[in-house]
């Protein structure tokens, strides 16, 4: 059964990007809604995307949050059983960096899902603290990418105090991930000089 649901999101995805298949947002649209049916949660929160931002359907902003909060809580539900407690509630009271929480590997990325989830406000209000708290931890479990978000976060000062040297040691540890989004980062920090020594010596 599982195997079947899961079978319907690739399918779903495959639709949707137009892998091995022409691009078609209604089969996309289709498919993601039967595995979501069935209960799988990326695909509640790859349905509410389509609807939030009309991507190659139309737009519902009601629907589009309905599916993304609830895929939201799946998310937190599998995190909980990992760790045996929910790690979440000291996210949202902004305890969780105090408390000395550690990531895991198994639920690194469905950390990183929710704090994508909060600094897009996707399914809930923006929330650029929870963005900040999920991101370390699954920065913490081994994500690359999420040490990514936490440097464009320091940089920005989004949810933190803005700090270039603190998002500079973000951007190289993805870097050394090779992450793709931290190279361009860090180029164009030591290119601009914006919170780094600028590279004088050209190209």
């Amino acid at each position: 059964m599982n195997g079947d649901i899961k079978a319907k999101y690739e399918l779903a995805k495959k639709y949707f990007y137009g892998n091995g298949v022409e691009q078609d947002y209604e089969q996309a649209q289709m498919w993601y809604g039967l595995a979501a049916a069935a209960g799988h949660s990326f695909a509640k929160y790859e349905l509410g995307k389509m609807y939030l931002y009309g991507i190659g359907i139309e737009e519902n902003q009601e629907l589009g949050t309905e599916y993304c909060l609830d895929a939201y809580w799946d998310f937190r539900a599998s995190i909980e059983k990992s760790y045996g407690f929910d790690v979440g509630r000291s996210v949202d009271d902004g305890t969780a960096e105090q408390a000395g929480f550690s990531g895991r590997k198994d639920t690194a990325f469905l950390m990183y899902t929710l704090g994508r989830m909060e600094y897009a406000g996707e399914g809930l209000p923006r929330d650029y603290g929870k963005a900040y708290q999920w991101f370390r931890l699954s920065a913490d479990g081994g994500h690359i990418h999420s040490n990514y978000r936490l440097g464009k976060m320091f940089y920005a000062g989004e949810g933190v105090q803005q700090d270039y040297a603190v998002a500079e040691s973000y951007y190289k540890e993805a870097a050394n991930g090779k992450d793709k989004y931290a190279y361009y980062a860090l180029g164009k920090m030591f290119d601009t000089g914006i919170g780094a020594e600028q590279n004088q010596s050209g190209g």
